[in-house]
């Protein structure tokens, strides 16, 4: 009876969920001030350079390789952008497809002269100095008028098929009085799809042939790619083409779509889920769902958001990264399409949370405006490596040392042969404070080195899980303690 009371306690607390995490967020660009960032961009001509976008209307370059250099201003064009520190201003960056040939990009923003005039325009990188823009070489593609100075959206981005898309929001007050997402007559409220590159019929586009009202005789607007939104912010698209997009609630709900042409995602008929006007037994015949939603006791700002695919974070690989301006948490969301989907909390922000970017290496940046600063998202431990060519004959997991340790220590073990394993650490109540290790090994010894910086003192546990090629499996648990 001894016995079993003595184990007990080691099972009990092995069936915990997640508690604390070990993502932590990084002011990498401290050499850069920036002003009130809301988007990040990279360009398309291989360059290892991120742009961080400035609601004010000044964009700038820098270096994630080099993150200590100061950045440089790419464009400045403050004088041209509505003065605010509400929502409008310079609100989307996205870099032609061919921009390494024609040094084309594109910005959206609301003008100085006008808080309810959208505007699509073209600029032209310097052919002199590839961290300077043209500013002289504006080319208005599209402009679009809103209902109210509200509810902007703020996305554009080149797809796969390089048509530039655009997420433009409701443009009016709370509760879309005037229906706008609703209206195919209107721009407002829908994602749009556009041909940059052929202007047509008079205008400085064209309309992308299989556009889902390219052939209507009607009011329909044929840049109308998707429709139904109330404030999508932002959208971005995987590795697969497939284009996620946060839309921000109304006074219950935040939401995330995965959004398909000539498709109804719902607003202002369902907020997320729920039926919004009328409040009851709502058509929902022919509207699309969200695949996620959250209620407001978790955040109220939505911001959307990467899927993971980067080495430096290698438990979230397949991931959507999300997060809230209001909470400033920071989520990861499994989705299939098959499986219940599932969510995570990674981190908490210092400051509130308006958007995210990717580099080249996939590394993700979190851009604050509580704080005008660019946080790069990291995971605290680091892979382990093999230290020894010999193959052990057994698996083993050793006690770390230092031990006790602040706040770093370290961790072998051994392979007998290739395995699935699972190094995980608990708390002495039983919870689930990290994943250190979660993916696949050969044969060997290693070392792995654990960073508790951000965990307080305390004993825990460490919990090796592997299963072999051969069907073989070994479990070993051990105790380590932090002195801070």
């Amino acid at each position: 009876m001894k016995k079993l009371l003595l184990i007990t306690p080691v099972i009990f607390f092995l069936t915990f969920s997640l508690s604390y995490s070990q993502y932590t967020l990084q002011n990498v660009f401290s050499s850069t001030s920036f002003v009130n960032p809301l988007e990040a961009a990279i360009p398309t001509d291989g360059t290892d350079r991120l742009f961080i976008v400035g609601q004010r209307g000044v964009i700038k370059v820098v270096y994630p390789s080099s993150p200590s250099t100061p950045g440089k201003t790419f464009l400045d064009i403050s004088d041209k952008v509505y003065p605010s520190t509400l929502e409008p201003g310079l609100l989307g960056l996205a870099f032609h497809p061919n921009y390494a040939s024609n040094g084309y990009f594109y910005v959206y923003y609301n003008p100085a002269s006008s808080n309810t005039t959208e505007i699509i325009a073209r600029y032209q990188v310097s052919p002199t100095n590839p961290d300077s823009a043209l500013k002289s070489s504006e080319f208005i593609v599209l402009t679009n008028t809103m209902s109210a100075s509200s509810h902007f959206g703020g996305k554009i981005a080149f797809g796969r098929d390089n048509y530039l898309y655009i997420a433009w929001g409701m443009g009016t007050g709370q509760n879309d009085p005037p229906n706008n997402a609703q209206n195919l007559a209107l721009l407002l409220g829908k994602i749009l799809r556009i041909n940059v590159d052929v202007p047509s019929g008079g205008l400085n586009y064209s309309i992308p042939p299989d556009n889902p009202f390219v052939d209507s005789t009607g009011t329909q607007r044929k840049e109308i790619y998707a429709w139904g939104f109330r404030n999508p912010w932002k959208f971005n698209f995987d590795s697969t083409g497939r284009m996620w997009c946060a839309d921000v609630g109304q006074g219950s709900y935040e939401e995330i779509d995965i959004v398909n042409k000539g498709k109804n995602y719902g607003w202002r008929i369902m907020e997320g889920n729920h039926c919004f006007n009328p409040a009851t037994n709502c058509d929902t015949n022919g509207l699309v769902k969200p695949i996620f939603e959250y209620p407001h006791s978790d955040g109220l700002s939505i911001n959307g958001g990467y899927v993971s695919y980067g080495n430096s974070l290698p438990n979230l690989k397949g991931k959507y990264i999300y997060g809230d301006w209001s909470s400033k948490k920071v989520w990861a969301l499994t989705y299939d399409g098959i499986n219940p989907t599932t969510t995570q909390l990674l981190t908490t922000a210092a400051a509130n949370i308006a958007s995210f970017g990717m580099d080249k290496n996939k590394n993700i940046y979190v851009l604050c405006t509580g704080d005008s600063k660019v946080y790069k998202l990291v995971d605290n431990t680091v892979s382990a490596e093999p230290y020894e060519t010999n193959l052990p004959s057994e698996y083993l997991l050793k006690q770390n040392y230092p031990n006790p340790f602040n706040p770093v220590t370290y961790i072998q073990f051994n392979l007998k042969e290739k395995s699935y394993i699972r190094l995980e650490v608990f708390n002495l109540e039983g919870k689930q404070v990290g994943v250190i290790l979660n993916e696949n090994k050969d044969a060997g010894e290693y070392g792995v080195r654990f960073d508790a910086a951000n965990y307080p003192s305390g004993i825990y546990y460490y919990k090796l899980t592997a299963q072999g090629t051969s069907g073989s499996s070994f479990v070993s648990t051990k105790k380590m303690v932090l002195l801070k």
